[in-house]
């Protein structure tokens, strides 16, 4: 079982927010896996760790995996993913839902919590493929929201 990196395209939404986590792997240009490493004394391969500003110019940007894009949006932005399986006993699929608490809308008197949620109306084959979009779109808006 291995962590699931996010995609180029959301690695860069994120590095273009301000993602600087650290993290062993990064990608090219063309969107290719980089992974450092060098060797220790004892012939064991080590990843170097990576972080945002000391980038070597082969890596456009880092990519972390998704739960630690995940955990940054959530105790930074305040942005939390929640991924629905629905099944109907013949087959099932996955959903995601981005829920902003900072953007309380307290005029909605439906949201007992006011806390403001994006759905969406897609149906996902696993459970990274829903949380990939889900980062992407919560990633979005934190960007609208600093243009604004």
């Amino acid at each position: 079982m291995k962590e699931q990196l996010i995609t180029f395209e959301t690695a860069k939404l994120a590095n273009e927010k301000g993602f600087n986590g650290t993290v062993s792997c990064g990608y090219t240009d063309e969107g290719l896996e980089y992974r450092p490493a060098y060797w220790d004394i004892d012939c064991e391969v080590n990843e170097i760790i990576l972080k945002r500003d000391s980038l070597d110019e082969d890596i456009v940007c880092l990519a972390p995996t998704q739960s630690l894009i995940q955990k940054w949006l959530r105790e930074v932005h305040d942005i939390h993913l929640e991924i629905n399986i629905y099944d109907n006993s013949r087959t099932y699929h996955f959903e995601y839902r981005v829920i902003t608490s900072k953007d309380r809308d307290y005029n909605d008197l439906d949201m007992m919590d006011s806390a403001k949620r994006h759905y969406n109306n897609e149906n996902y084959n696993t459970y990274e493929e829903a949380l990939e979009k889900g980062l992407t779109e919560a990633l979005k808006l934190i960007l609208l929201k600093h243009k604004q």
